[in-house]
């Protein structure tokens, strides 16, 4: 509505302002607005998909299943998706080893019966984005930039 009527715009911009003041109220009502905290219910989803043999998490440091990808302003990096095409991503957030992880991403590829973009995105080694961890961790994170799946192999 705000599109078509300026005072309506105008008048919510002038409320969102105020409310952005009140730090605890203000953060809540902002990230409502923005979607931030909106997860979407992704178990049984037809696009979720998580290879044999591994374990399924449901969060995994900053990301969370149903959940936009994380964004953390702190870190040095690129974004993970700022070169994200119109397909499902994949990114290796657990423990970093790029050969490693690529074969484990082209064994993963030969699985998926969805489009999957082809190449695996690799934070790096000290990036906010990934877990110090052992193990390797992956998300699978769909064109409208919700996690899917996050796997642990």
């Amino acid at each position: 509505m705000a599109i078509t009527h300026p005072l309506l715009a105008a008048g919510r911009a002038f409320v969102l302002r105020n409310f952005g003041r009140i730090s605890s109220f203000g953060r809540s009502a902002l990230e409502k607005e923005a979607l931030l905290s909106q997860a979407l219910p992704v178990s049984g989803a037809s696009d979720q998909y998580v290879p044999s043999g591994v374990l399924s998490l449901s969060s995994y440091g900053p990301w969370q299943l149903g959940k936009r990808v994380p964004y953390i302003a702190a870190d040095k990096g690129p974004h993970p998706l700022s070169g994200m095409d119109r397909s499902h991503t994949l990114i290796s957030i657990g423990k970093h080893h790029p050969e490693q992880e690529q074969r484990l991403f082209e064994n993963i590829l030969k699985e998926f019966s969805f489009p999957a973009g082809r190449k695996l995105v690799h934070p790096n080694v000290n990036s906010s984005y990934r877990k110090l961890s052992n193990d390797f961790v992956f998300a699978l994170v769909r064109p409208d930039q919700h996690v899917v799946s996050i796997f642990k192999m």
